[in-house]
C-alpha cells in the first residue's frame, strides 16, 4: 500500500524548543521569546514526540526530557498547573486554566503509556498520579474530556481500580451537559461550537469501553436516536 503523507519531520518543533520549554511563538520560522511559554504547549509537545518516538521506534529526543521538566517545575502543591511562564523564568499566573489542566493530565497518562523509556514514562507517572485530586475540580467539558483521554491511557496501562470511578464522575456531567442542551434537532453538548469539539463524544465512547455504561454511548453517539 503507497503511503499518502509525507514522512514527519520535527525540525520546527525542536527549533522552537530552547533549555526551558517550548518557545510559545515564533516570527515566521524564528522563536519570538517575547511571549514566554506556556504549559499547554509542552503537553502537546510531550505528546508529539512520545507518539513519534513510538512510530519511528527511536529513542525520545532530548527535547522530550525538556517538555516533561517544564511540567514538573509547573506543578503546584494541591496537583494543578502553572500556565504561562515568561521568558525570564517567572510565573506569569498563579494557576492555569481547566483546559491546560486536562492537556497536562493527558500529556501525562499519553507519555506513562507509550514513552519507550521506562525511567521517562514513571516520572509521567508520578507527575499525573499527584496531580489526581485536581480532577474534581474541573469545571468546563473540554477539560474533561482530555481527562477522560487521559484515564483511558492509564486504565490501559495500569488498570486501576479507582479510575472508572473517577471516569464516570466525568462523563455524568458530559452525559448531563448533554441532556439538558440537546433538542430533536441540535443534538449536542452546548449550545454553540467552538474548539476541540469532537473531543467530547469521543471522550464519551472511551468512558463507554472504561464502564460498560451504555448511555455514555448513546450521548457519545450524538446523530443516533437509539
Amino acid at each position: 500500500m503507497i503511503n499518502r503523507y509525507p514522512p514527519l519531520h520535527l525540525d520546527h518543533l525542536l527549533r522552537m524548543t530552547d533549555d526551558t520549554g517550548l518557545v510559545q511563538h515564533a516570527l515566521y520560522s524564528v522563536p519570538d521569546p517575547v511571549h514566554g511559554y506556556s504549559v499547554d504547549d509542552q503537553a502537546r509537545a510531550l505528546m508529539a514526540c512520545v507518539t513519534h518516538a513510538c512510530l519511528r521506534g527511536e529513542p525520545l529526543p532530548r527535547e522530550a526530557y525538556t517538555y516533561l521538566s517544564y511540567l514538573l517545575y509547573a506543578a503546584c502543591e494541591d496537583g494543578s498547573y502553572h500556565n504561562f511562564l515568561g521568558y525570564d523564568r517567572r510565573w506569569l499566573d498563579d494557576r492555569g486554566s481547566d483546559d491546560a489542566q486536562g492537556r497536562v493530565l493527558w500529556a501525562l497518562a499519553h507519555a506513562a503509556r507509550y514513552a519507550p523509556e521506562p525511567h521517562f514514562a514513571g516520572a509521567a507517572t508520578s507527575l499525573f498520579t499527584a496531580s489526581l485530586p485536581v480532577i474534581v475540580q474541573l469545571s468546563y467539558p473540554r477539560s474533561w474530556a482530555s481527562v477522560l483521554f487521559a484515564l483511558s491511557d492509564r486504565v490501559h496501562n495500569s488498570g486501576g481500580a479507582m479510575l472508572p470511578n473517577l471516569a464516570r464522575e466525568l462523563a455524568d456531567r458530559l452525559v448531563a451537559r448533554f441532556e439538558a442542551e440537546s433538542s430533536p434537532d441540535w443534538r449536542w453538548f452546548e449550545a454553540f461550537l467552538v474548539y476541540c469539539n469532537g473531543s467530547l463524544p469521543a471522550a464519551l465512547l472511551l468512558a463507554y469501553e472504561m464502564t460498560g455504561e451504555a448511555r455514555y454511548r448513546r450521548s457519545g453517539s450524538p446523530r443516533s436516536s437509539g
